[in-house]
């Protein structure tokens, strides 16, 4: 049984000369991989060959490249914040050369001799909201 013709549209004779169908075939690791860039990218292969034949996908690969990088960095960022938090530090001016001293939570004297001396020096300090209710 021969296969009916059937008659393009004006439309879709134009549409059909300015996008060409272009097929070709790849190993099984190649697609694989293929199929890997563009999920990692959220884009579909017509558009990633579209890019790459443009030049485009350098700068996609080096976007891709850039986000690794800033995930690791988030992640340190993060740890480094949580140690900053962490520690509790108090700056005063040094009382011989101006200079600032920094007192931290993790300096060995810091319950023996900072810690109390600072609570008796603000012993009558407190936040805004607390001075308004009293």
């Amino acid at each position: 049984m021969a296969k009916k013709k059937t008659k393009l549209f004006p439309s879709q004779i134009r549409y059909l000369e300015k996008n060409p169908v272009i097929s070709f075939r790849l190993k099984k690791e190649e697609k694989e991989k293929l199929d890997e860039i563009v999920k990692e990218i959220n884009t579909s292969v017509s558009k990633w060959v579209s890019d790459f034949v443009r030049g485009k996908v350098e700068k996609e690969e080096e976007k891709l490249r850039l986000l690794e990088i800033n995930k690791v960095l988030e992640k340190a960022n993060k740890t480094l914040r949580k140690k900053i938090e962490n520690e509790i530090r108090f700056k005063v001016p040094c009382s011989v050369c101006g200079e600032d001293l920094v007192l931290k939570a993790s300096d060995e004297n810091w319950d023996s001799k900072i810690y109390p001396i600072l609570k008796k020096a603000f012993y009558n300090w407190c936040h805004g909201d607390c001075a308004n209710e009293s």
